[in-house]
């Protein structure tokens, strides 16, 4: 079975068998020019488009998983080879060269970029405006990965034996070297990116090996060049409107953990490390709660709420006077904090956009019931709570104690009165308990009892297939056409090693491999038309072709 319950990959099955035969997890080939497609139809190329499909799959969701967008499809995915993918740098100068001095750009650009940054739960980590931004920002994410113990004892050896993992400083010295190096001993391979001819790419490299040398056409290179020397994706997020991220991702792979960095295009440019997003109700560096109203009896009337400024300047609450939110762990009452109000704006918008419900099951006798708040030492369950987001008039939510907003007081918020009977108290509907065997998607019943599948619509795998034959294409000067697309993807679908490793690829009608295509390129428009300020229609938007 190489398919879950979820119709998701089984990963560790499918590279257990493909190491009984003979695929392994990090294969390498070296790819060159040939005359026809019929010269790469062999097992090496069977082996290496698994594995880097395999691979690719594994990056796309670990970026899906970070990224807040929850329909995000492979299609929309941004792939390097295409063309005018890679000029970064040379967009952000042609986009802002008039702008330097205008406040307002910059302001709109850096609020771009926080906000896709947050849409992967991330936020700027701040690097030096010193030339060497870039190297520094890769630097950074790798001693970051390398903190969290997610990396392999094998990547770890890799990038030591690079010469990396020594300091910062030196690192990014020893990173700068190996991209002149890179780049010097393979011109003829980069030079589908850069318009320089060969003496004046030789002075630009001479010059980039130079500390804090940074705008240059080599330098639109950075980011592509680095994936490749340290063997794992770089996803740059952007502040880019329509081109939110731009991943890089290597032919030879070590390491399939996406470094993040964060890129803003204002003239000439500026690379930035990342780190987790902080909520500014969870930034408490004291660590602080408050109490306030919890000593309140009964139902007697106060003239403040609590959180509150008492006097004009002054205010009992300790989080207030500090200048910051009540957060989840205060047990206040009846919060008015006006902190909470205007850090409401710098929370990404909730995932789940179904209101809560919270406290409708409970007795209407029941009146000392407060939901959607923290319990002592438990945790709510209320969904807007968790995503740290108030309650809006939209939930149905009974006694509300979100201390995110005054919830009850939102106007046109349901009152528990004006709640209709089939909210009250209503248990819960039993549902039906079918057979296991029911419950499972189509396609993994039919990979299960070794079936046939049907070309159907396209799965994810398929659609990633395709993706690595413009690759290999593109690798090997082949011209990226439908009909050679079309050859090598039967002739993979049609390999004893998808078989045996029953992976949801079938062969597809030459109509369909077409559509699909049509689709991709379409998508890859629309990514170049938020990166590039230049018009382009779909016949410009070229695949595998520079």
């Amino acid at each position: 079975m190489c398919l879950k319950a979820d119709g998701k990959l089984n990963t560790d099955l499918i590279w257990s068998k493909a190491a009984e035969l003979g695929i392994h997890q990090f294969i390498q080939v070296e790819f060159e020019s040939v005359t026809d497609v019929a010269c790469l139809e062999n097992e090496n190329l069977v082996k290496y488009a698994i594995t880097r499909a395999l691979h690719l799959q594994e990056i796309f969701n670990l970026v899906a998983q970070k990224y807040d967008k929850k329909n995000l499809n492979v299609v929309e995915f941004p792939y390097y080879w295409v063309k005018g993918y890679s000029f970064l740098l040379r967009c952000a100068t042609t986009e802002c060269a008039d702008i330097l001095n205008n406040e307002a750009e910059r302001s709109i650009n850096t609020e771009a970029l926080e906000r896709n940054l947050a849409s992967f739960g991330l936020e700027r980590n701040i690097v030096a405006s010193d030339g060497n931004c870039c190297f520094s920002s890769i630097i950074s994410q790798l001693y970051k990965v390398k903190a969290s113990e997610t990396m392999s004892k094998e990547y770890t050896e890799f990038i030591t034996d690079l010469g990396l993992y020594k300091s910062v400083e030196e690192d990014m010295s020893t990173l700068r070297e190996l991209f002149t190096k890179e780049v010097s001993s393979n011109l003829d391979t980069y030079k589908k990116w850069i318009n320089l001819p060969d003496p004046e790419a030789q002075l630009e490299i001479e010059q980039f090996s130079k500390p804090g040398w940074f705008s240059s056409d080599i330098g639109d290179l950075c980011v592509m060049v680095c994936s490749r020397i340290v063997q794992a994706p770089i996803v740059v997020i952007t502040s880019y409107i329509h081109a939110p991220y731009l991943p890089f991702l290597p032919e030879k792979l070590s390491s399939s953990q996406p470094l993040f960095i964060a890129f803003d295009h204002t003239a000439p440019g500026h690379y930035d490390s990342t780190q987790e997003l902080l909520l500014p109700s969870m930034k408490s560096p004291t660590g602080l709660k408050c109490s306030c109203g919890k000593a309140r009896k009964g139902d007697k009337e106060y003239s403040t709420k609590s959180c509150t400024e008492t006097e004009p300047g002054q205010s009992k609450c300790s989080c207030f006077k500090l200048g910051q939110p009540c957060g989840r762990l205060c047990r206040c009452k009846d919060c008015c904090n006006p902190l909470n109000e205007s850090e409401r704006k710098f929370r990404p918008a909730r995932k789940n956009r179904k209101a809560c419900m919270c406290g409708n099951g409970r007795k209407e006798s029941d009146g000392e019931f407060v939901s959607c708040k923290d319990k002592d030492s438990r945790k709510s369950k209320c969904p807007c709570l968790r995503d740290n987001v108030g309650c809006t008039s939209d939930c149905r939510c009974r006694h509300c104690g979100n201390i995110y907003n005054s919830p009850d007081d939102l106007p046109g918020k349901r009152q528990p009165e004006d709640e209709p009977a089939a909210f009250k108290g209503k248990a819960k509907r039993r549902r039906s308990n079918p057979q296991s065997y029911k419950r499972i998607k189509g396609a993994v019943f039919a990979s299960n009892q070794d079936g046939e599948l049907s070309s159907g619509i396209w799965t994810e795998l398929e659609t990633i297939m395709l993706v690595v034959i413009q690759e290999i294409l593109f690798l090997t000067d082949l011209p990226s056409e439908p009909a050679n697309i079309t050859s090598l993807y039967q002739f993979i679908a049609a390999s004893e090693f998808v078989t045996e490793i029953k992976l949801p690829i079938v062969k597809k009608e030459a109509v369909e491999v077409q559509a699909k295509l049509e689709e991709m390129v379409a998508k890859q428009q629309l990514m170049l038309a938020g990166l590039n300020p230049q018009t382009l229609t779909v016949s410009e938007v070229e695949m595998a072709t520079v």
